[in-house]
Protein backbone atom coordinates (compact mmCIF):
# COMPACT_ATOMS: atom_id res chain seq x y z
CA UNK A 1 0.00 0.00 0.00
CA UNK A 2 1.16 3.78 -0.45
CA UNK A 3 1.82 5.99 1.58
CA UNK A 4 -0.61 8.59 2.53
CA UNK A 5 -0.85 12.05 0.71
CA UNK A 6 -0.14 14.53 2.38
CA UNK A 7 -2.22 17.46 1.70
CA UNK A 8 -0.59 21.17 1.73
CA UNK A 9 -1.20 24.67 0.50
CA UNK A 10 1.10 25.28 -2.40
CA UNK A 11 3.94 27.25 -1.63
CA UNK A 12 4.49 29.83 -4.81
CA UNK A 13 7.76 31.81 -3.50
CA UNK A 14 11.11 31.09 -5.45
CA UNK A 15 13.87 29.22 -2.65
CA UNK A 16 16.02 32.48 -3.09
CA UNK A 17 13.73 34.79 -1.66
CA UNK A 18 12.03 32.33 1.34
CA UNK A 19 13.39 34.07 3.82
CA UNK A 20 12.88 38.15 2.35
CA UNK A 21 10.32 40.70 2.68
CA UNK A 22 7.37 41.25 0.50
CA UNK A 23 4.10 41.05 -0.10
CA UNK A 24 1.64 37.87 -1.05
CA UNK A 25 -1.64 36.73 -1.49
CA UNK A 26 -3.43 33.34 -0.27
CA UNK A 27 -5.39 32.49 -3.37
CA UNK A 28 -8.27 29.68 -3.19
CA UNK A 29 -9.18 27.76 -6.39
CA UNK A 30 -12.85 27.50 -5.56
CA UNK A 31 -14.16 30.96 -5.48
CA UNK A 32 -11.25 33.17 -6.43
CA UNK A 33 -11.61 35.05 -2.83
CA UNK A 34 -7.83 36.05 -1.83
CA UNK A 35 -6.38 37.26 1.37
CA UNK A 36 -3.47 40.15 1.00
CA UNK A 37 -0.57 39.83 3.48
CA UNK A 38 2.64 41.24 4.22
CA UNK A 39 5.52 39.76 6.25
CA UNK A 40 9.37 40.39 6.98
CA UNK A 41 9.93 36.85 6.32
CA UNK A 42 7.84 34.83 3.48
CA UNK A 43 8.49 31.38 4.37
CA UNK A 44 7.67 31.60 8.46
CA UNK A 45 5.06 33.39 7.74
CA UNK A 46 3.69 30.42 5.32
CA UNK A 47 4.42 27.97 7.93
CA UNK A 48 2.48 29.74 10.74
CA UNK A 49 -0.97 30.10 8.07
CA UNK A 50 -0.36 27.04 7.48
CA UNK A 51 -0.08 25.09 10.98
CA UNK A 52 -3.16 27.31 12.23
CA UNK A 53 -5.21 26.62 9.57
CA UNK A 54 -4.24 22.66 10.17
CA UNK A 55 -5.30 23.28 13.59
CA UNK A 56 -8.26 25.45 13.42
CA UNK A 57 -6.49 27.68 15.51
CA UNK A 58 -6.37 30.65 12.81
CA UNK A 59 -7.02 33.91 13.56
CA UNK A 60 -8.87 34.88 10.31
CA UNK A 61 -12.35 33.29 10.80
CA UNK A 62 -13.33 33.60 6.82
CA UNK A 63 -9.99 31.79 5.88
CA UNK A 64 -10.73 29.03 8.54
CA UNK A 65 -14.17 28.41 7.95
CA UNK A 66 -13.20 28.23 4.19
CA UNK A 67 -10.22 25.23 5.32
CA UNK A 68 -12.95 23.56 6.87
CA UNK A 69 -15.41 23.67 4.30
CA UNK A 70 -13.31 22.42 1.95
CA UNK A 71 -9.37 21.98 2.37
CA UNK A 72 -5.93 23.71 2.59
CA UNK A 73 -5.13 21.96 -1.13
CA UNK A 74 -7.23 24.59 -2.39
CA UNK A 75 -5.45 27.11 -1.03
CA UNK A 76 -2.02 28.93 -2.72
CA UNK A 77 0.66 31.30 -0.86
CA UNK A 78 1.77 33.01 -3.81
CA UNK A 79 4.65 36.08 -3.99
CA UNK A 80 3.33 39.31 -5.02
CA UNK A 81 6.22 41.21 -4.87
CA UNK A 82 9.93 41.79 -2.55
CA UNK A 83 9.84 45.01 -1.16
CA UNK A 84 12.14 46.35 1.50
CA UNK A 85 10.62 45.95 5.50
CA UNK A 86 10.25 49.36 5.75
CA UNK A 87 7.89 49.48 2.46
CA UNK A 88 5.77 46.78 3.32
CA UNK A 89 2.62 48.43 4.76
CA UNK A 90 2.04 50.96 2.29
CA UNK A 91 2.69 48.11 -0.54
CA UNK A 92 -0.10 45.66 1.28
CA UNK A 93 -1.96 48.50 1.52
CA UNK A 94 -1.84 49.54 -2.03
CA UNK A 95 -2.66 45.10 -3.11
CA UNK A 96 -5.47 45.75 -0.30
CA UNK A 97 -7.17 48.50 -2.43
CA UNK A 98 -6.44 46.46 -5.84
CA UNK A 99 -7.90 43.21 -4.90
CA UNK A 100 -10.51 45.01 -2.72
CA UNK A 101 -10.05 41.56 -0.55
CA UNK A 102 -11.61 43.47 2.33
CA UNK A 103 -14.93 43.33 0.27
CA UNK A 104 -16.62 40.08 2.11
CA UNK A 105 -17.35 38.83 -1.52
CA UNK A 106 -13.86 39.17 -2.64
CA UNK A 107 -11.71 37.99 -0.26
CA UNK A 108 -10.68 37.07 3.31
CA UNK A 109 -9.33 40.29 4.70
CA UNK A 110 -11.20 41.59 7.79
CA UNK A 111 -10.19 45.26 7.22
CA UNK A 112 -9.44 47.88 4.65
CA UNK A 113 -6.17 49.87 6.16
CA UNK A 114 -3.36 47.42 6.18
CA UNK A 115 -2.02 46.12 9.32
CA UNK A 116 -5.66 46.35 10.87
CA UNK A 117 -7.87 43.95 12.07
CA UNK A 118 -11.50 44.45 12.34
CA UNK A 119 -12.85 46.59 14.90
CA UNK A 120 -9.10 48.16 15.55
CA UNK A 121 -8.55 51.41 13.89
CA UNK A 122 -5.31 53.18 13.10
CA UNK A 123 -3.98 56.19 15.28
CA UNK A 124 -3.40 59.48 13.41
CA UNK A 125 0.50 59.15 13.80
CA UNK A 126 0.07 55.40 12.76
CA UNK A 127 -1.84 56.46 9.28
CA UNK A 128 0.52 59.51 8.85
CA UNK A 129 3.24 56.85 8.74
CA UNK A 130 1.54 54.96 5.80
CA UNK A 131 1.17 58.12 3.73
CA UNK A 132 4.89 59.02 3.71
CA UNK A 133 5.71 55.57 3.22
CA UNK A 134 3.77 55.30 -0.02
CA UNK A 135 4.94 58.91 -1.37
CA UNK A 136 8.37 57.86 -0.65
CA UNK A 137 8.22 54.54 -2.57
CA UNK A 138 11.75 53.77 -4.43
CA UNK A 139 11.37 53.88 -8.59
CA UNK A 140 11.87 50.30 -8.31
CA UNK A 141 8.92 49.76 -6.25
CA UNK A 142 6.96 51.84 -7.70
CA UNK A 143 7.73 50.26 -11.20
CA UNK A 144 6.93 46.23 -9.57
CA UNK A 145 3.55 47.63 -8.38
CA UNK A 146 2.65 49.09 -11.76
CA UNK A 147 3.64 46.17 -13.44
CA UNK A 148 1.79 43.59 -11.08
CA UNK A 149 -1.29 45.64 -11.53
CA UNK A 150 -1.09 45.45 -15.20
CA UNK A 151 -0.26 41.66 -15.41
CA UNK A 152 -3.37 40.69 -13.31
CA UNK A 153 -5.62 39.11 -14.79
CA UNK A 154 -9.19 38.75 -13.76
CA UNK A 155 -12.42 37.45 -14.51
CA UNK A 156 -15.16 39.64 -16.03
CA UNK A 157 -17.26 38.62 -12.61
CA UNK A 158 -14.42 39.64 -10.54
CA UNK A 159 -13.76 43.12 -12.41
CA UNK A 160 -18.16 43.60 -12.17
CA UNK A 161 -17.60 42.48 -8.18
CA UNK A 162 -14.72 45.58 -8.02
CA UNK A 163 -16.87 47.98 -9.62
CA UNK A 164 -20.13 46.94 -8.00
CA UNK A 165 -18.15 47.52 -4.62
CA UNK A 166 -16.52 50.68 -5.70
CA UNK A 167 -19.99 52.26 -7.12
CA UNK A 168 -21.73 54.31 -4.06
CA UNK A 169 -18.49 55.05 -2.51
CA UNK A 170 -19.41 58.29 -0.71
CA UNK A 171 -16.05 60.60 -0.06
CA UNK A 172 -16.49 62.80 2.62
CA UNK A 173 -15.90 66.55 2.30
CA UNK A 174 -12.45 66.60 4.05
CA UNK A 175 -11.19 63.87 2.13
CA UNK A 176 -11.66 65.67 -1.45
CA UNK A 177 -9.96 68.74 -0.11
CA UNK A 178 -6.88 66.37 0.85
CA UNK A 179 -7.04 64.98 -2.39
CA UNK A 180 -7.23 68.40 -4.00
CA UNK A 181 -4.33 69.89 -2.03
CA UNK A 182 -2.18 66.58 -2.78
CA UNK A 183 -2.75 67.46 -6.96
CA UNK A 184 -1.95 71.00 -6.75
CA UNK A 185 1.08 71.93 -8.17
CA UNK A 186 1.41 68.71 -10.05
CA UNK A 187 2.23 68.60 -13.62
CA UNK A 188 1.04 66.29 -16.07
CA UNK A 189 3.56 64.93 -18.80
CA UNK A 190 2.26 64.93 -22.96
CA UNK A 191 2.17 61.14 -22.72
CA UNK A 192 -0.67 61.02 -19.52
CA UNK A 193 -2.55 64.01 -21.26
CA UNK A 194 -2.66 61.65 -24.31
CA UNK A 195 -3.70 58.56 -22.31
CA UNK A 196 -6.35 60.97 -20.35
CA UNK A 197 -7.58 62.36 -23.87
CA UNK A 198 -7.74 58.39 -25.48
CA UNK A 199 -9.94 57.23 -22.86
CA UNK A 200 -12.66 60.50 -22.53
CA UNK A 201 -12.92 59.51 -26.56
CA UNK A 202 -16.18 58.22 -27.37
CA UNK A 203 -17.83 59.12 -24.09
CA UNK A 204 -21.13 60.36 -24.00
CA UNK A 205 -21.37 63.59 -21.32
CA UNK A 206 -24.67 65.11 -20.27
CA UNK A 207 -25.57 68.60 -20.59
CA UNK A 208 -24.96 69.02 -16.52
CA UNK A 209 -21.76 67.68 -16.90
CA UNK A 210 -20.98 69.63 -20.04
CA UNK A 211 -22.14 72.95 -18.13
CA UNK A 212 -20.05 72.39 -15.15
CA UNK A 213 -16.83 71.89 -17.76
CA UNK A 214 -17.51 74.66 -19.50
CA UNK A 215 -17.96 76.76 -16.30
CA UNK A 216 -14.93 75.31 -14.66
CA UNK A 217 -12.97 76.22 -17.94
CA UNK A 218 -14.24 80.19 -17.47
CA UNK A 219 -13.18 79.89 -14.06
CA UNK A 220 -9.84 78.91 -14.76
CA UNK A 221 -9.56 81.97 -17.07
CA UNK A 222 -11.09 84.37 -14.95
CA UNK A 223 -10.03 87.34 -12.59
CA UNK A 224 -8.80 85.78 -9.11
CA UNK A 225 -12.11 87.48 -7.38
CA UNK A 226 -14.22 85.92 -10.51
CA UNK A 227 -12.67 82.79 -9.25
CA UNK A 228 -13.10 82.99 -6.07
CA UNK A 229 -16.89 83.65 -6.48
CA UNK A 230 -17.15 80.75 -8.66
CA UNK A 231 -15.35 78.75 -6.31
CA UNK A 232 -18.00 80.04 -3.82
CA UNK A 233 -21.10 78.75 -5.60
CA UNK A 234 -19.86 75.20 -6.46
CA UNK A 235 -19.63 74.72 -3.03
CA UNK A 236 -23.04 76.12 -1.73
CA UNK A 237 -24.34 73.86 -4.68
CA UNK A 238 -22.32 70.66 -3.47
CA UNK A 239 -23.81 71.52 -0.17
CA UNK A 240 -27.28 72.03 -0.96
CA UNK A 241 -27.33 68.72 -2.83
CA UNK A 242 -26.13 67.02 0.50
CA UNK A 243 -28.82 68.76 2.32
CA UNK A 244 -31.36 67.04 0.47
CA UNK A 245 -29.98 63.67 0.57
Amino acid sequence: MGGLTKIEMTFNVPHADCNKAGVYVIRNSIDGRVYVGATKELRRRFSTHQQRLKCGTHPNPGLQAFVNHHSIGALSFDLICLCEPHELLATEQFYLDFYQSYQEDLGFNRAALAGTTKGIIFTAESRAKISLNSRNRSPETRAKLSKAAKNEALSAETRAKRSAAATGKTISAETRAKISESEKGKVVSIESRAKMSAAQTGKTKSPEIKAKISAAAKARAATPEAKATFVEKMQQGREAKRNQA
